[in-house]
């Protein structure tokens, strides 16, 4: 197996954000679920969201978005979150609103994930 590594650090006003990227040539298995309930899109993420898997992440905020529900998003499960996964919530989040829909983040996730979050201006996504 076949492994690269990544080190980046983005300093931000008061923290700064490490984000470290492994990946391999094999193909990765990470949990991405959707489920609908009444009029609810719920998105399951768990393990780390990053660039290898930003196209199975966005197809999911897509298709959630595209069923007019409101939207909520556990990352309760998640070890780590790159900065192409938190671009892709904050833009379902914008889109959301422009057509009326609730989006939400639910709090139950680790406090490392909570302060990148609040870091990067991104706490409006957070209920419960």
């Amino acid at each position: 197996m076949n492994v690269s590594a990544g080190v980046a650090a983005v300093e931000f006003p008061a923290c700064i954000i490490i984000s470290i990227m492994v990946t391999t040539v094999e193909e990765q298995f990470v949990g991405i679920a959707l489920s609908h309930a009444g009029d609810l899109s719920m998105i399951h993420l768990d393990g780390e969201i990053d660039i290898a898997v930003a196209a199975e992440l966005k197809a999911s905020l897509l298709k959630a978005l595209e069923s007019g529900s409101e939207i909520s998003v556990s990352l309760q499960g998640v070890t780590a979150l790159d900065l192409t996964a938190f671009q892709l919530l904050w833009s379902a989040q914008r889109e959301a609103r422009q057509k009326g829909l609730k989006f939400a983040v639910m709090r139950e996730l680790s406090e490392h994930i909570q302060t990148s979050l609040e870091c990067m201006g991104l706490e409006g996504l957070l209920v419960g």
